[in-house]
């Protein structure tokens, strides 16, 4: 069995931070499928690690804190928080201010960003997936993983 983490990614676009994406979405124009290692190893004997977490950063800092999914829903209700989703990856982030004034950011992984990456398990016929960080995730997340399992 190959498990593939699909979280804990960085991103050249903050080399000096590592500030950014945790996870990365594996759709049809990336070149892991074609690697070396991938194509020895059979498509069912492949299994995918999806986040169930996040990392709030300071804007340009060098260190996050890490936040459940539940943490930043309750978060952004409290309004001032601007919400984003980065396409290539799948993946949901926010922007706000925290109370001193400070520019924050907030990558993490939630139903909808899982549901893309649980669907791959699917399309690519792979072994199956697994989450890390148990009890960071919302009942959103779980409603996402039984409607995933049951297709």
């Amino acid at each position: 069995m190959l498990i593939l983490m699909l979280y804990f990614y960085k991103i050249t676009a903050f080399p000096s931070t590592n500030q950014g994406l945790i996870t990365k979405y594996m759709g049809p124009g990336d070149r892991w499928r074609s690697s070396t290692a991938f194509s020895k190893v059979p498509t069912e004997k492949i299994s995918l690690g999806i986040a169930s977490y996040g990392y709030d950063w300071l804007s340009g800092g060098t260190r996050a804190n890490v936040v459940t999914t539940l943490d930043v829903m309750q978060k952004t209700g409290h309004g001032g928080f601007t919400a984003g989703w980065d396409e290539p990856s799948r993946t949901p982030f926010v922007k706000y201010r925290d109370s001193q004034g400070r520019d924050r950011e907030i990558w993490f992984e939630n139903s909808a960003g899982a549901g893309h990456k649980m669907a791959l398990v699917k399309r690519y016929r792979l072994a199956g997936f697994y989450f890390w960080r148990l009890g960071y995730e919302d009942a959103k997340f779980w409603q996402t993983v039984r409607e995933s399992l049951l297709q």
